[in-house]
């Protein structure tokens, strides 16, 4: 596993199978390094949010390296703009309304934006 370090912030970068294609690694050995942590504050990516709810990935061994970093973080927070509301992909990562931020852009739904508000998740507009 990588890790640099800037102040208090820490980078890290586990071990596994590196995507095809993408900035990223999924497998086993990823997920035995993530299980290993106890983050303060975790930003995954995502495909988009589906019409049902739920944060959605491109694959199963993506989802489940989202799930494994959300399941050892204090906090979630997911950054997209408001075209990947009701987009959804093959893997379903968590429900929305367990994050505890989304930032977004004014080009989000307002009804998306305000079931996330009902039920705790701090929506922020930028």
């Amino acid at each position: 596993m990588a890790l640099a370090e800037s102040s208090s912030v820490r980078l890290l970068m586990p071990g596994g199978e590196v995507r095809s294609g993408e900035p990223s690694v999924v497998g086993p050995s990823t997920l035995a390094t993530i299980v290993a942590l106890r983050l303060d504050t975790v930003v995954p990516g995502c495909c988009g949010i589906s019409p049902d709810g739920q944060v959605t990935a491109p694959d199963l061994g993506d989802a489940a390296v989202k799930q494994a970093l959300i399941g050892c973080a204090r906090r979630t927070v997911l950054v997209l703009d408001g075209s990947k509301f009701t987009h959804s992909a093959m893997a379903a990562v968590c429900d929305a309304t367990s994050l505890d931020v989304v930032v977004t852009d004014d080009t989000a739904p307002a009804a998306a934006n305000a079931s996330l508000e009902a039920a705790g998740t701090v929506v922020h507009r930028v």
